[in-house]
């Protein structure tokens, strides 16, 4: 008897200590299940063609490129082991994890690498995010139809080496590798789709932390349920058991964004600036990107009247800047330049580089002018336009005082109109509109992020600028390395200046909420996206 109870007690303190054991692997924080709200739902979940803010954040969640990035937005290694680079930066070699693995078990190859790219590049895809590649070897000549997508400057010279030749410096690269368009394709599971490729779950196969829970787990309009991957082997396990990524409104109200945090409806949330007061007194812990996007008036340059830059001129030269700077929105800071402080070069703020005050300063010489321009293109008065914005009190006012302004300088009366912000975006994206104040938000804190907006190619261009000597000044800016390439970017930022294509008003934070218990989330600069990898619950 005294044996058997011996022994029970040994069996007993046994599995005390396995069960202590295993605890100790596992953080306490580990195995939440986190809610997020999506903006809006994807259309598709292939990498190459991913067009928008909530699709980036399934598709880090479901893939993983050659990097990772962490907390400070430098890379670590995702697929990819380790890399090096020639010394001007034009030959980049990647060496992969032997046992990297897609969510079916099959290996991750540098082939799968190759296959992504070429597709990303190939212009019968129509890839938004094409020109992130073009600074490899013939990438700009495949994009113009001028060559086959297998020219392209990347080679798989076996399962685990990547090679990749650039036709332009590029000391960003490695860090580049973690957007969505870099993520990897397995090219038989993709042939086998049929063009079904990530259009649902049982069409999406994925390389990263977490995978879809079964076939059924994207019930549009619904939700999106991803669990950790079985098959994941980066250099971070993933925390959370479960991603329930909510779309439209039908299991979780985040009108009110602040209480959807306090009631649990999500885990994290990005708020709007005139929810930060509120936001402050509630229970949840508040984080901020500084100067994240730059708001202005842009011109459309497709316009009839607006295409020229004299008429241009007239209305940029004759704005009030005092007058207007009174009625910025809250939570925001005066733009005296495109580019905001926030921007970085080579590990350098850009604008203590570059210098700063380029905006157009009032000059009421120009009006001068005005008869000579109006007699230049057959015209008696200056056309009426309408001038867009979003719609703020602050916003309204703000127009108001651009309007009084042209009223009574122009000699005639200007309109406008506000939109929510969705709307408003939308319409400029569209090149649906004459004039309007919106915002600037880049992929990522480089300075050519944001200049290449305006590019003649750019698929994301707001005034629809084609200007050939800007385009070389982005093409010099992208093949030179150090002054002159810094130099080629000032050229360029003053180029929309003094072009008066947009003029800078005021930077906006953006500002998300979490749960007072989270922890370990991963969020990047400029809207980039979430990273759920490392995000665990407090006890």
């Amino acid at each position: 008897m005294v044996k058997r109870f011996v022994c029970l007690l040994l069996c007993l303190c046994l599995i005390g200590v396995l069960a202590g054991c295993q605890n100790s692997d596992t953080p306490q924080n580990a195995d939440a299940t986190f809610r997020y709200h999506l903006d809006q739902e994807p259309t598709s979940l292939d990498p190459q063609i991913s067009s928008n803010v909530s699709t980036d954040i399934v598709i880090e969640a479901l893939f993983e490129g050659l990097c990772r990035l962490d907390s400070n937005n430098d890379p670590y290694p995702g697929v990819a082991l380790s890399w090096e680079h020639n010394a001007d930066y034009t030959r980049y070699t990647f060496t992969l994890r032997e046992d990297a693995a897609w969510s079916n078990g099959d290996p991750v190859t540098a082939q799968d690498f190759v296959f992504a790219w070429q597709r990303a590049i190939d212009p019968s895809t129509g890839s938004p995010a094409a020109t992130s590649l073009y600074s490899l070897k013939n990438a700009r000549k495949i994009a113009a139809g001028e060559l086959p997508a297998t020219e392209l400057g990347v080679t798989a010279e076996s399962d685990t080496r990547l090679v990749v030749e650039m036709d332009e410096p590029d000391e960003d690269f490695v860090r580049k590798t973690a957007q969505a368009v870099f993520m990897p394709c397995h090219e038989s599971f993709f042939e086998e789709t049929n063009g079904r490729y990530g259009l649902s779950a049982e069409y999406t196969l994925g390389n990263g932390p977490f995978a879809f829970s079964n076939r059924y787990a994207w019930e549009k309009g619904t939700h999106l349920k991803l669990s950790r991957s079985s098959t994941y082997v980066g250099e971070k396990k993933p925390l959370p058991s479960v991603l329930y990524l909510l779309v439209g409104n039908a299991e979780a109200d985040v009108s009110d964004p602040v209480a959807a945090i306090e009631n649990g409806a999500v885990d994290v949330i990005e708020l709007p600036g005139n929810q930060l007061d509120k936001a402050e007194d509630s229970s949840g812990k508040l984080i901020t990107f500084s100067d994240d996007s730059t708001w202005g008036l842009c011109l459309n340059l497709q316009d009839d009247v607006l295409k020229h830059k004299d008429v241009r001129a007239l209305f940029i030269k004759t704005l009030n800047r005092e007058n207007l700077l009174q009625y910025l929105p809250a939570h925001s800071r005066q733009a005296d330049d495109i580019l905001s402080p926030a921007a970085t070069w080579n590990g350098e703020n850009y604008r203590e580089l570059a210098g700063e005050d380029f905006y157009v300063q009032q000059d009421d010489t120009v009006l001068a002018t005005l008869s000579s321009v109006l007699k230049e293109l057959d015209l008696t008065s200056m056309p009426s336009l309408t001038v867009l914005g979003p719609d703020t009190d602050n916003m309204k006012l703000l127009l108001n005082e651009m309007l009084v302004v042209w009223n009574g300088r122009l000699g005639n009366y200007f309109n406008m109109k506000v939109l929510p912000e969705n709307e408003l975006a939308q319409k400029v994206s569209s090149m649906d509109y004459q004039a309007a104040v919106c915002s600037l938000t880049p992929d990522d804190q480089d300075p050519l992020s944001l200049l290449y907006l305006f590019a003649s190619d750019s698929d994301k261009n707001p005034a629809g600028l084609q200007s050939k000597e800007y385009d070389a000044l982005l093409q010099q800016a992208s093949a030179t390395m150090g002054d002159e390439s810094l130099q080629a970017m000032k050229n360029a930022e003053q180029y929309l200046n003094n072009s008066y294509v947009f003029y800078p008003l005021y930077y906006t934070d953006r500002y998300y909420l979490t749960g007072e218990t989270v922890t370990g989330l991963v969020i990047h600069p400029c809207g980039a996206g979430i990273d759920f990898i490392g995000a665990g619950k407090e006890s």
